[in-house]
């Protein structure tokens, strides 16, 4: 019965809401009590095909199970769903008196009208109170949850049932739903008779090892002959096993068939590798039980390449660019160096090996040096051809590549006549006397290798080998060639060639040690002399370059202008990458530190010097003059102040002294605005300090004059220094010009490619920034310390081992 469209009026706007909340609910429970059929229908369809039903019924009961579930499903939804209404005015009222717990119907008592006399104010105000009391009541309404109350009608509770089918359909078949969703509208009407008897096909492809793919499972409902073709490697192994079927199945590959070999009761097995083909299958009883188009990729024959003619450094190495590439990686780079022209012997070879960062690198493209100056070809035409080898033992030639091998040229006449007796012994064994004898007189003429001790003494020594050699004279042959060869250079170049030699030969054993897994002591001891005998050739070379003639300034300012202290930061960079065990990285930067090597020469900081203009040169001579009579004003100013008994001071001599060093300063500022130099403001900080420097001497107080001269003295010292940068940056600058090979621009003197803003560009080298350098250190000290806790399980521990294997 509908309410009166005056208590409508008078229900409060609160019950109005929860009124209408209250038929949703009563609707909600209704509506779910009756459709818990047709849902639980709708549930169990769901989950079967995300299992894969369909996929394996023949095709008659596909359909037709299939047309069971369209006309269930439907027909139990229409069932349930005649009898759902929508509630009225006096459920929705039950409902709300029945959850909040009213007695005596309060919802109704506060939509009733005063039935008594108006004119009666008691009665008027008894009826107004009770209505009060009706709307305290009314606060606490409540429309409750809606209720399940299929328990009534499923008492079977198959609704349990239809839930769990639908939740194991999401575990089994979620990542495949896809193709099961299809394979729910193709039934399969070409195997009726025959699908019972095949077998359950489980099927994995293991691409080779060095391809770095993961291994590839295939799911029969994933792929059929129509599909997209299946990328698979060469060499890559087919395991395939069948549970169940009446007789053995079989692998076709095209037009190969292979019969799978027994594996147990009711099992079978096959292993096979892909060479080719362009589909396979899996037969069993004459029916199939899935088949793949495939597409096997050969592997690629590697390619190797030079990327410049091959040249010779400043330190007369030869460098090879080399460029090298494979699809699945390099296993190593070699290269043979043959003689050319008329006469030579093809048999006769030169081997050489070229560094990778690691093996099984797929693209490489990195310099190499080698020192073949002492070599018996030295000076002579020769080819080379580089052979690249892949991880499979596939070569490749590259073309052949037509050079001179670097020579050695001695300019000392002792060391030029050394080497070439040394070379005519080296062809012709036959020289040995006449070499003897050659050394024999040089030992009578000790002025003309300036008295040099060690000089002497190797020419008696090598003499008297090839004298009295009759029992082994090859093995005499050889140790003199050698000797020879290291008493030319050090007439030539003296401590410098041997700590030079020093270098060479420890970073070709960092070299080795890196690219064959060394232990990480070994390494850090090979880092550690590498920088003590990198130390050692800078000091020869800071040496050589001070006994040059006409040198301007101290030579460290050369070495400093090239960055010898980054040569000390490359070192401990390298010694940071093998700690995290980033080897190839290490090694990367160990071939920048070579390169960096080789392009450093007396002759190459000689030209860099060489550079500095006359004007540059004046102004050094003038600011060492200056600095030179500051310091010894400053010595007679502190003089005076120590002899002095009365502390009565003449300092007028001073005082002259340092206004005329004052206008010297003055002058020479003018003078490098001239040049194009630009005055730091250290000189002028130096100017101001000799003019505060005068008056306290005007004043005679050379106490405080002593103060502003020392400071003077420091201003004009850092000021010199900057200067000096200014003029190595122009004098690097003129070396780079087209008188010189290596300095073609932009590159700096140590051959570094330079960025538009002068510095250094590294960019070639990709290198882990310093946070992932630490990271990866803690990573490693926590696996050292996790290895060391014997409370850890055994299983855990060889884990952990086998992690901090390489390191």
């Amino acid at each position: 019965m509908a309410p009166s469209i005056n208590r409508i009026k008078r229900r409060p706007a609160a019950v109005s809401r929860r009124l209408m909340l209250a038929k949703a609910a009563i609707f909600a429970e209704d509506l779910l009590k009756r459709t818990w059929r047709g849902v639980s229908l709708l549930l169990v369809f769901t989950g079967l095909v995300l299992m894969g039903l369909w996929s394996w019924l023949p095709g008659v009961l596909h359909v037709f199970t299939l047309a069971v579930f369209a006309f269930a499903v439907p027909l139990a939804f229409w069932r349930d769903l005649r009898g759902v209404t929508w509630p009225d005015e006096d459920a929705a009222l039950r409902r709300l008196e029945s959850k909040s717990g009213f007695d005596h119907r309060p919802l109704l008592a506060i939509e009733d009208e005063f039935a008594g006399d108006m004119r009666d104010p008691q009665s008027q105000a008894l009826f107004e109170a009770h209505r009060t009391r009706m709307a305290e009541r009314i606060r606490a309404i409540r429309v409750g949850r809606p209720q399940s109350h299929v328990s009534s009608t499923d008492r079977l509770a198959l609704r349990s049932v239809a839930i769990m089918v639908f939740a194991l359909g999401l575990i089994a078949g979620w990542s495949r739903a896809d193709a099961h969703v299809a394979a729910l509208f193709a039934p399969d009407f070409s195997s009726v008779a025959a699908r019972g008897e095949a077998g359950e096909l489980t099927l994995w492809i293991t691409p080779p090892a060095y391809t770095g793919i993961p291994p590839l499972w295939l799911d029969a409902l994933d792929q059929g002959p129509e599909g997209e073709p299946i990328a698979i490697p060469a060499g890559s192994e087919l395991v395939a096993q069948v549970r169940g079927g009446d007789e053995a199945p079989t692998l076709s590959i095209d037009e190969e068939i292979v019969v799978f070999e027994p594996a147990g009761l009711g099992s079978y097995q096959i292993v096979h590798v892909f060479d080719g083909g362009s589909q396979f299958s899996v037969d069993q009883a004459g029916n199939q039980i899935a088949a793949w188009p495939i597409d096997v990729i050969q592997d690629e024959a590697p390619m190797v390449t030079l990327t410049a003619e091959p040249t010779e450094t400043l330190r007369t190495s030869l460098r090879l660019d080399v460029l090298a590439r494979d699809d699945y990686g390099l296993s190593a780079i070699h290269g043979t160096i043959r003689r050319t022209g008329e006469g030579t012997d093809d048999t006769e070879a030169l081997e050489i090996s070229v560094p990778l960062a690691q093996v099984g690198i797929a693209d490489m493209q990195a310099p190499a040096f080698y020192n073949f100056m002492s070599h018996p070809w030295a000076g002579m035409d020769v080819s080379l051809v580089l052979s690249a080898t892949d991880v499979t033992g596939q070569e490749t030639l590259s073309q052949e590549y037509f050079f001179k091998m670097p020579e050695r040229f001695f300019m000392h006449p002792v060391a030029r006549q050394i080497n070439d007796q040394r070379k005519l012994l080296v062809m012709n064994p036959n020289f040995a006397e006449l070499t003897a004898n050659m050394l024999e007189g040089l030992t009578l003429t000790p002025d003309a290798y300036l008295d040099d001790a060690s000089v002497h003494l190797a020419l008696v020594a090598g003499s008297k080998r090839l004298f009295y050699a009759e029992d082994e004279p090859e093995v005499a042959r050889q140790s003199v060639i050698e000797l020879m060869w290291d008493t030319a250079l050090a007439i030539e170049e003296g401590p410098l060639a041997f700590a030079e030699q020093r270098v060479r030969d420890l970073q070709d054993q960092l070299l080795g040690a890196l690219t064959e897994g060394a232990s990480e002591q070994e390494i850090e001891r090979l880092l550690e002399e590498l920088r003590l005998a990198m130390d050692d050739y800078m000091r020869a070379l800071s040496n050589r370059l001070r006994t040059d003639p006409g040198d301007l300034f101290d030579p460290t300012d050369a070495l400093k202008a090239v960055g010898s202290r980054e040569l000390t930061d490359l070192v401990e960079q390298i010694r940071e990458l093998v700690r995290t065990g980033s080897h190839d990285q290490a090694q990367t930067l160990l071939t920048r530190l070579e390169e960096i090597m080789e392009n450093i020469s007396v002759g190459n900081l000689s030209d860099l010097t060489g550079n500095i203009s006359a004007q540059a040169a004046e102004v050094i001579h003038t600011i060492r003059q200056l600095m030179s009579e500051q310091q010894e004003l400053l010595d007679e100013t502190f003089g005076m102040l120590r002899e002095s008994e009365n502390g009565e001071f003449e300092t007028e001599d001073q005082s002259a002294t340092q206004v005329q060093l004052q206008g010297v300063l003055q002058n020479l500022m003018s003078r490098m605005d001239e040049f194009g130099f630009e005055s730091s403001r250290e000189f002028s900080r130096a100017d101001r300090s000799m003019g505060r420097a005068v008056r306290q001497l005007d004043a005679d107080r050379p106490g405080q004059a002593v103060d502003h001269q020392t400071e003077t003295l420091e201003y004009l010292r850092s000021g010199a220094d900057g200067l000096m940068e200014q003029m190595m940056e122009q004098a690097g600058e003129d070396a780079t010009g087209d008188g010189q090979n290596f300095f073609a621009a932009p590159r700096d003197p140590m051959g570094r490619n330079m960025g538009g803003d002068g510095d250094s560009n590294t960019s070639d080298i990709t290198l882990p920034d310093q946070g992932a350098i630490i990271r990866a250190r803690e990573i490693l000290d926590e696996l050292y310390k996790r290895a060391g806790e014997q409370h850890r399980p055994l299983q855990e521990q060889e884990y952990l081992q086998r992690l901090l294997r390489r390191f």
